[in-house]
């Protein structure tokens, strides 16, 4: 059987989101693929655990790229960072969960919290997020939002295509329209 692996880890990561301890067996199955065929990519489920951390861990350096770069444009910036973690969805959903965050470390997370932090001070700075938060605060709301969107979309509950722009809407309302 030939398959994608960015595909099929998408998928075993998907089938490990609502049910962190299954089995490599339920796994092979809820995939469709044997059993043999994962154990042979994937030899153990703490191998293929490794292997979303490392996925998580993508999402966050290239969270960081975004939020890193200089622009003019905060809007813009903004979008890109809704529309990079629609797109990387079930990745950025183990976020909501204690029992994989725990598995790396809160200081891998922090870099993350810290530059989407950074980012919304920023954007503060500059007169376009208009929440009367503080830029954590409103890093937390932006991190609670996408997740909670995304996994919304994830048991059924709103379109994947209006994700980015739900997100986008819910943040408006504190940040300036330059129009």
């Amino acid at each position: 059987m030939a398959f994608d692996r960015e595909e099929l880890l998408e998928k075993l990561a998907r089938a490990m989101l609502p049910n962190p301890g299954i089995t490599m067996n339920e796994l092979a199955s809820s995939t469709g693929i044997s059993k043999a065929s994962l154990h042979r990519i994937y030899s153990t489920r703490e191998h293929l655990q490794k292997i979303i951390l490392e996925k998580i861990m993508w999402v966050f350096d290239e969270v960081r790229k975004i939020t890193g770069r200089n622009s003019d444009d905060f809007g813009q910036q903004l979008q890109e960072l809704i529309k990079f973690h629609c797109d990387n969805s079930t990745y950025v959903l183990f976020l909501g969960r204690d029992d994989f965050f725990e598995m790396f470390g809160d200081d891998r997370f922090d870099s993350y919290y810290d530059e989407l932090e950074q980012f919304f001070r920023e954007g503060q700075k500059r007169g376009y997020i208009t929440l009367d938060l503080d830029a954590g605060t409103v890093a937390d709301v932006f991190i609670s939002m996408v997740t909670g969107i995304l996994e919304s979309s994830l048991w059924g509950h709103i379109s994947t295509r209006n994700m980015e722009k739900i997100i986008l809407r819910a943040l408006l309302g504190g940040i300036k329209n330059n129009s």
